[in-house]
């Protein structure tokens, strides 16, 4: 029976982002909350369960240990725990993107007959670009486009053998694009993905309406009416 491995990739590093998490981009705290926590959740609802690689535990959530810093390190340590038949739907921790993507992403593969599938969204951003064939399913990677790689990918475990063997994951890409049908849904619904430090109060517009946060070591009045966005903090009164 094929199974599909939901993974957040939450491992990933960028110098920028040394002095406010030690490096990894998606565990900054955005809302109240790590940033990789919001598509975790997406993926928990919809999934069931859910894998995140990161070098500790996420609390939550059922626990990669990756210590390196890169996609490539995440998908090559999920790889030893898919079997041939399995599917690896695979988010970027660093993105904000609608609830139905995920949703969209599966049924669009499913509908093109596809044995995977890319999240694309319009180049809005720098990222990876996507280039799609006529019928709906990827042609290639990389040069200009008017799509990018929107961080949401479903992969057949092929993929994870490219990528084992030491291609880069715009490399496997292109490989399966050239060898299966890997379909791709074109996104234009909420989306942003925190590259840099300077990206924080953009992502903040996104999650801020729902960002409400009561610490359980803070005392409130059970008169108290408290009205989003609000965050109270332990020993807060």
């Amino acid at each position: 029976m094929m199974r599909t491995i939901a993974l957040v990739i939450a491992n990933e590093c960028a110098s920028s982002f040394d002095a406010l998490t030690g490096g990894r981009r998606a565990a900054i705290a955005i809302g109240g909350r790590r940033l990789y926590q919001y598509i975790a959740d997406e993926l928990k609802s919809f999934f069931g369960t859910v894998l995140v690689a990161s070098p500790e535990p996420a609390e939550g959530y059922s626990w990669l240990e990756v210590r390196e810093c890169s996609l490539e390190d995440a998908l090559m340590r999920a790889a030893e725990l898919a079997s041939p038949s399995d599917r690896v739907f695979v988010a970027d921790g660093s993105i904000i993107v609608g609830g139905d993507a995920a949703r969209s992403l599966v049924e669009t593969a499913a509908m093109a007959g596809a044995d995977g599938g890319v999240l694309a969204v319009p180049s809005r951003a720098r990222g990876l670009a996507i280039s799609v064939r006529s019928e709906g399913l990827l042609a290639g990677v990389g040069g200009e486009g008017q799509l990018i790689y929107g961080g949401l990918a479903l992969l057949p475990a092929r993929a994870l053998k490219l990528l084992a063997a030491g291609l880069p994951f715009p490399s496997a890409l292109s490989e399966l694009a050239a060898s299966t049908k890997i379909a791709v849904a074109v996104w234009s619904g909420e989306w942003y993905r925190i590259e840099d430090p300077v990206d924080i109060l953009g992502a903040l517009e996104h999650v801020m309406p729902d960002a409400t946060y009561i610490s359980p070591k803070a005392k409130v009045s059970p008169t108290a009416v408290l009205e989003g966005p609000v965050r109270v903090e332990a020993g807060a009164e």
